[in-house]
């Protein structure tokens, strides 16, 4: 595992037990995906054989911005899963925003000495707007973080946008 994030499933099985607990205790959990923007232009320009070192990038700035209690995942090729428990939606905008900006501000440099900034498009859901089910929050945040894309990209979009 290049980032050493949970994987997809992994992180389907913890959220799932996080999301009991929540909605046991009556507290928000929030959930943010995001998505590397322009990524397969990226390694066309740099090469493929730069992935592994954008992936670890990412996913090193994520969680040293995030709490040890929160869970980071790589979701996909270039998407990455949070879950913010105990969390209210507001409070994960900023998060995601915090994490945006430190990507777009933070260069990966590559073993030639060029740098790359990787930006990307953040989508954010609650239990305050869904059921403490991971499938319903998971397509709210995606719904979210498509829209962001849609308009214009590098930015955090979510249920309260």
């Amino acid at each position: 595992n290049i980032t050493g994030l949970l994987n997809a499933y992994g992180a389907q099985q913890i959220t799932s037990m996080k999301l009991r607990e929540a909605n046991l205790l009556k507290a928000e959990l929030s959930m943010v995906i995001l998505d590397i923007d322009n990524f397969k232009r990226i390694l066309s320009d740099i090469g493929k054989a730069h992935e592994n070192n954008i992936l670890k990038h990412v996913a090193d700035l994520l969680t040293t911005n995030l709490r040890q209690s929160d869970i980071v995942a790589r979701y996909d090729i270039e998407q990455f899963l949070l879950v913010l428990a105990f969390t209210s939606i507001d409070r994960a905008e900023e998060v995601a925003e915090m994490c945006r900006k430190t990507l777009e501000q933070t260069p990966l440099q590559l073993d030639n000495g060029q740098y790359i900034y990787v930006k990307a498009s953040f989508g954010v859901s609650s239990t305050e707007y869904e059921d403490f089910e991971f499938d319903r929050l998971l397509v709210a945040s995606q719904k979210a973080m498509y829209l962001a894309k849609e308009n214009g990209k590098n930015q955090v979009y979510s249920m309260n946008t």
